[in-house]
């Protein structure tokens, strides 16, 4: 099932991050306690890490009516979530590959994440 979600992260000083993106509950409990890297989003040298929590991300609705309609009017899009921050990871069995937040076997020797 389809969640409208809100990121939002308030630098204080250099301003706020703002996103509105569509999840599924496990996508967002995958990456739940995960570090975002943000680099330069809010100018030259503004380069934050913040962790995904409750208090980064705000569920909107699960309404799958209201989701729909906010996709066919290019509301939101379907394929932006803002995960691509999260850093690779190196593979922990051999140690050479580097896998997305979304790959759940390890592209060099097939391990389970």
């Amino acid at each position: 099932m389809k969640l409208l979600c809100k990121l939002h992260f308030d630098t204080r000083r250099s301003g706020s991050i703002d996103e509105i993106f569509i999840t599924t509950q496990e996508e967002l409990d995958y990456v739940r306690g995960k570090n975002m890297y943000f680099s330069e989003e809010l100018g030259k040298y503004s380069e934050f890490i913040v962790p995904v929590s409750d208090e980064v991300v705000t569920k909107l609705t699960d309404d799958q009516e209201f989701i729909s309609k906010a996709i066919e009017y290019g509301l939101v899009g379907e394929e932006h979530r803002p995960w691509y921050r999260i850093p690779e990871e190196t593979c922990e069995s051999c140690g050479e590959w580097s896998m997305t937040w979304d790959q759940e076997k390890c592209p060099g020797c097939g391990a389970d994440r």
